[in-house]
């Protein structure tokens, strides 16, 4: 009984005490800080309210209007807003530009939506380069029909954020 009690024993206790342990390398690299620098102005030119309708600047500077009848030629010439952002090289980051209004005294708000392009990349993720890269943004204005005439101002905060 001493035998088959000991043989039981030294058997549970090599399974207890049989160990193995193996090694991994741990690893973190800090990046550059994501970086933009405050940029041109967004001008969507002069206007005639008439029957309202929308205007567009794309990230490119092209104007385009939803009701023709509102376009004025003038010598200042729309734009698109250019932000420089510099973003650690092969990661992605995106961009994030909230909609705002623009107030003149007590007239109605005229609302905005923007839309962006950092090379071909519009609107969606892009990679940064570690270098600066040109960030378009461009905005639709809702124009009411009738809207008070005065220059409309605000101001746009854009996000620029890594994935």
């Amino acid at each position: 009984m001493r035998k088959i009690t000991f043989i039981l024993f030294a058997m549970l206790t090599g399974s207890i005490f049989a160990q193995d342990s193996g090694t991994a390398t741990v690893r973190a690299e800090i990046v550059e800080a994501i970086n933009i620098e405050n940029g041109t102005e967004l001008y969507f030119g002069k206007i005639d309210a008439a029957g309202g309708g929308n205007v567009r600047v794309a990230a490119d500077g092209t104007r385009t209007f939803s009701n023709n009848d509102m376009k004025i030629t003038s010598s200042e010439t729309p734009t698109a807003a250019l932000f420089k952002v510099t973003a650690a090289k092969d990661i992605s980051y995106k961009v994030s530009i909230p909609s705002i209004a623009l107030t003149l005294a007590s007239a109605p708000d005229m609302n905005v939506s923007f839309t962006h392009a950092v090379g071909t990349d519009d609107d969606g993720s892009i990679i940064g380069t570690g270098a600066e890269q040109d960030l378009y943004v461009g905005g639709l204005l809702s124009v009411a029909s009738g809207q008070d005439a005065g220059e409309y101002t605000g101001t746009v905060t854009v996000t620029v954020s890594y994935e």
